[in-house]
């Protein structure tokens, strides 16, 4: 009877060692699956990464102003000239900076918008808001960020051109839940105006509009603007940032812009600070920001994670102190650093179950052995070749090694998957949860501008878990397979050969 039928008739002879040896290679082989299936996924997961938009935003690094303060109010201005030099940066890909201002309906003729609120058991009615404020929004280019990245999309009429974002041209682009409740189409107008008052402590119009000790008869300047609709646009973003109720703020507010050009935009707050720096010499408040954008939304998009870092060099070199770049993935930390842990958690298990895994089965292998050296002493007694007991041995362990590590492949990769996720979901939950200390959307107030368009921590923190894959390749498969036979076989022939060197007689003695 040849080796290779010994080694058939062994396996099925010897059902309980077949058994235990079953076990012991696949607990070894999940253990090699699971941490192979992490340790790919992390390895790959900056590359899935690169599908999440590198948005950033510029803004004032609040914390370290704030400590420096000294008797001078001297705060540190984001021109238009600054971000329009960013801009040129090599690493920026698309950017899109809007001046964020308001005017007021002195009519109040004009109605907010207020979506439908959908919950999980109802739809509740939103409520037209009874403020005579509209918040504006300034476009730089005929292709808005806000368009480009699926934030709204134009559904009636067109979008401003060339000419018309050059030349102030007094043209807008409202919500469709707007033009509804006010009855507008393309080419209907309407008359909004910018205040200039006496009145101290109220820095924006709804400030003003809202105070009970103010009256129209604080209003020293006033200029009235009469607008035409080109477009209509409807909202297509999603906003999460773990608090429901901002949310809804924050789709509302986004129903409720109203698109125009950067150039008149930036007219209307050139005028507006200008009168009030008049108004109130005593108030440097309104003196800082006549050179400078009081309020505004910039967005720059990269084009690769890697460059962030190069990035904020150049933005530092050519920026006032204090203006820093905001990346929302920094807040997305609580999910990196479990990545992190995770990948050294993943490389520690796998070492020491490999270790372990191994030396059980050396262990096994060796007991084997000094039960069946009769058996070997017989075959080698009877002149069959060294070689082809080491094989029969080899064989052996081998069939039941690739059952065993086929199967380990299947339950350690969904181990693996579900654990992994489990803990990942886990700290996505934290991120949320810390994002609800600050609904803005981070650290910063400027980082609303990235909320404004969707893009929160917990919104990153979430595509970067949905990134994380621990799906195995055909050449991850092989890897497995490589290890646990590398493993099976070192634990084989190490102590066959140590038996093997003896002579016949002394291995039945």
């Amino acid at each position: 009877m040849g080796w290779l039928a010994r080694a058939w008739i062994n396996i099925a002879r010897r059902p309980r060692r077949s058994i235990i040896l079953f076990g012991v290679i696949f607990i070894l082989g999940c253990a090699v699956t699971a941490a192979v299936s992490v340790s790919n996924a992390l390895l790959n997961l900056p590359g899935r990464a690169q599908n999440i938009p590198v948005a950033v935003t510029i803004g004032v690094d609040l914390d370290r102003f704030s400590e420096s303060l000294d008797e001078v109010f001297e705060y540190p201005n984001i021109t238009y000239e600054l971000l329009s030099n960013i801009a040129t940066l090599p690493q920026v890909e698309s950017y899109d900076f809007s001046i964020l201002t308001s005017l007021i309906d002195l009519d109040e003729n004009l109605l907010h918008y207020a979506p439908l609120l959908a919950t999980e058991n109802e739809e509740m009615p939103g409520t037209h808001l009874a403020d005579s404020v509209f918040l504006i929004k300034g476009v730089e280019s005929t292709t808005p960020l806000d368009i480009v990245e699926g934030h709204i999309g134009i559904t009636q009429g067109r979008m401003f051109t060339e000419a018309e974002l050059k030349n102030h041209t007094a043209s807008i682009i409202i919500s469709e839940g707007f033009a509804r409740v006010n009855s507008l189409g393309i080419g209907s107008r309407i008359s909004l105006s910018k205040l200039a008052w006496s009145s101290s402590g109220s820095y924006s119009d709804a400030d003003f509009m809202a105070r009970v000790d103010t009256s129209i008869h604080d209003v020293v300047h006033q200029r009235s603007f009469d607008f035409e609709v080109v477009g209509i646009y409807g909202l297509h973003t999603e906003f999460n940032t773990g608090d429901p109720d901002w949310d809804y703020y924050m789709m509302v507010e986004a129903s409720n812009f109203i698109y125009m050009p950067n150039t008149v935009a930036r007219d209307i707050d050139d005028w507006f600070y200008q009168n009030m720096a008049t108004l109130h010499s005593d108030d440097p408040w309104y003196a800082t920001f006549i050179e400078g954008l009081h309020n505004f939304q910039n967005i720059f998009v990269l084009r690769n994670t890697s460059e962030i870092g190069d990035f904020r060099e150049l933005v530092r070199e050519i920026s006032p102190p204090f203006i820093i770049v905001i990346d929302p993935r920094e807040n997305a930390t609580i999910v990196n650093q479990q990545l992190e842990e995770l990948e050294n958690l993943t490389a520690g298990i796998l070492a020491v179950i490999t270790i372990a895994a191994t030396s059980i089965l050396t262990l096994f292998v060796v007991l084997d052995i000094r039960e069946r050296k009769k058996e070997i002493g017989i075959y080698l007694a009877l002149g069959e070749r060294r070689g082809k007991v080491i094989s029969q041995a080899l064989i052996e362990l081998l069939i039941i090694a690739l059952i065993a590590i086929s199967a380990s492949i299947l339950v350690g990769n969904f181990f693996a998957d579900n654990l992994s996720q489990s803990i990942l979901q886990s700290d996505l939950e934290q991120a949320i949860s810390a994002g609800l200390q600050d609904p803005l959307g981070g650290r910063e107030y400027f980082e609303r501008s990235l909320s404004m368009i969707g893009i929160t921590p917990a919104v990153v923190a979430e595509e970067i878990v949905l990134a994380y894959d621990t799906s195995l390749s055909v050449s991850i498969i092989l890897v497995i397979y490589t290890i646990a036979t590398a493993t099976v076989l070192l634990s084989t022939i190490i102590p066959m050969l140590y038996i093997l060197r003896l002579n016949p007689r002394k291995i039945m003695m």
